[in-house]
């Protein structure tokens, strides 16, 4: 079926056959009953406990909801996206609404306040309630553990808890004991904190182009003389801690194509540094220093790889068809304005991919020392096509079909740039539910690597669903109203076009957005603002003679300058 069960238990396996026959079928009842059949699974499994017997059942079931996100049912991809919610969660406090999410971090010790008055319930009603709260245990590794925590009640009808000072990342998921005896404001009475890194909140952030420090062009062509390196970097470093940064985020360190050409952004191994730039002997050395100073080394995370990538991929790709209507590797997307025909697609309804880059972050934070990454189009995450189901459906002149069973459920065949996924539903879209890829992604991570941040790039308009799924927003959106007070289009690729007088943003346009940000994202969110992209030109070639109002505004705005 896929990688993942190949050795688990035969019962499980051949149920996990079946499923995949009922979901590649046109029958919606069947489809409907085993939709129900994975949820009360699913359920089953937590009362029982996920260890044990359970994780073979697991394995089975995420694998099974992970592909069911590109369903060609609607109905089943909002699904898949619930259920999955509540299996990475462990409970299920998220079954039939979205938790409500406040921005922590450790070392803060907030209060749960809930102003009885908006609800139905009075304080008799839950006179002997306690907040219970699901939370990560102490040591990494273990499995979170639900602790009670007692409840006061104002004056005014309010439910207080305080809770004590948040030692870990991680997410912190919280109810009212007797919340479920009232239905119609059981929202109300459960919530959620996610806790991030302490200290993030009054951190700054410099992004350094590796290949720029140190390099040299020719003043009458342009052309590359001398590339930077690490080594380069590394003579930077202490006065960069002078300058009070916590984190460099060191863009375009990983392993690339073999050529001279090669895009920093064109990574053909993304657990390994980039050659070109010196190796891992010279990496290790940075990241070190940069860690012995206090700082936090971040580097890229790419949701696609070249199409000289390293041969570990070279199954993992999805296809669409070409102009000739043969199926050729699907480039590399935001799924919505760029491709990037140097690159290629992977196939995110396998689960394997998601683990893949998983266990890719994890070797290069065991390796290297790496305490963050930045994820390149973290708005599109998980990057799922919609399946050629006319295509998938083709039969050959035997009579016979073209394509297995299995490549026709994990949807091997694409629409080009046609997005689906997470993305496509109302449970992401409307209920702002959380991001499994993304939730999975940063529960994996902390739970070793506790002090790990996560920078996640956002367009679209998508920063509330990043936020509330565990990452730290790097918006566009900020630079993109500062070019445009300048009288510059700051387009997403990083290209820039005079604007017209009519046409430009003004300091209102600034003042709403931000007043939006107060009532539309989670409360306390982290957002991070920057002053321009390694896509786009330097501040003074983007903002002329604005650009240290630029500055100035960044470091006062709320947010990470």
């Amino acid at each position: 079926p896929t990688a993942a069960l190949l050795h688990v238990d035969m019962k499980v396996r051949k149920k996990f056959e079946v499923w995949v026959k009922i979901f590649t079928g046109e029958d919606e009842e069947a489809v409907e009953m085993a939709v129900n059949e994975l949820q009360s699974d699913i359920l089953d499994a937590q009362k029982s406990g996920y260890a044990g017997s359970s994780a073979e059942m697991i394995a089975a079931m995420e694998a099974m909801l992970v592909s069911l996100l590109g369903s060609h049912f609607d109905f089943v991809r909002e699904s898949a996206v619930v259920l999955l919610n509540v299996l990475y969660d462990g409970h299920n406090l998220q079954l039939l609404d979205p938790l409500p999410v406040t921005i922590a971090c450790v070392g803060e010790a907030p209060e749960i306040r809930v102003l009885l008055s908006d609800t139905q319930v009075r304080p008799t009603d839950i006179a002997n309630a306690k907040i219970r709260m699901f939370s990560p245990a102490r040591e990494s590794g273990s499995p979170p553990r639900w602790v009670d925590y007692s409840i006061q009640f104002s004056a005014e009808n309010e439910v207080i808890c305080k809770l004590p000072v948040f030692a870990r990342t991680g997410f912190y998921d919280w109810t009212v004991s007797d919340a479920a005896a009232f239905k119609s404001d059981s929202r109300r009475l459960r919530g959620r904190f996610i806790v991030h890194p302490e200290g993030i909140r009054k951190a700054s952030i410099l992004e350094v182009p590796v290949d720029a420090v140190g390099a040299t062009w020719d003043e009458k062509t342009g052309e590359l003389r001398t590339r930077g390196s690490f080594d380069s970097v590394l003579a930077h470093i202490p006065d960069y801690a002078v300058r009070g940064f916590r984190g460099i985020y060191l863009y375009g360190s990983l392993e690339r194509p073999q050529n001279d050409d090669a895009s920093p952004s064109n990574v053909s191994d993304r657990e390994a540094p980039a050659t070109v730039l010196g190796g891992r002997t010279s990496f290790k050395n940075l990241t070190a220093e940069i860690q012995r100073l206090g700082m936090i080394p971040i580097v890229d995370c790419f949701e696609r790889v070249s199409r000289a990538s390293h041969r570990k991929y070279r199954s993992m790709v999805v296809h669409a068809l070409n102009e000739r209507g043969v199926p050729a590797p699907h480039p590399g997307t935001d799924c919505r304005e760029n491709q990037w025909n140097d690159s290629v697609l992977l196939n995110y309804r396998r689960v394997e991919i998601w683990d893949m880059l998983i266990a890719e972050c994890k070797s290069l934070a065991k390796t290297f020392g790496i305490r963050g990454v930045r994820l390149a189009n973290a708005q599109s995450y998980p990057l799922i096509m919609e399946a050629n189901m006319q295509e998938l459906r083709r039969v050959d002149n035997d009579g016979l079909p073209h394509y297995t069973v299995n490549e026709i459920f994990y949807g091997q065949i694409v629409k080009e740039n046609e997005e689906l996924g997470y993305w496509s539903t109302g449970a992401a879209l409307d209920l702002m539910y959380p991001n499994p890829f993304l939730i999975k992604f940063a529960r994996e991570l902390w739970n070793e690597y506790p002090d790990f941040l996560f920078l996640a790039e956002a367009n679209f308009f998508r920063e509330p669903q990043l936020l509330a799924s565990g990452m730290i927003s790097h918006s566009l959106r900020v630079p993109q109203i500062l070019a445009s007070i300048a009288g510059r289009s700051l387009r997403l690729d990083g290209s820039v076009s005079k604007l017209p007088a009519p046409k430009r943003s003004s300091a209102k346009t600034l003042s709403r957005v931000l007043k939006n940000d107060r009532d539309v994202l989670p409360s306390n969110s982290i957002v991070i603002q920057c002053t321009c992209t390694h896509n786009s030109p330097f501040p003074p070639a983007l903002y002329g003679r604005k650009a240290w109002i630029a500055v100035d505004l960044l470091n006062f705005l709320p947010g990470i300058p």
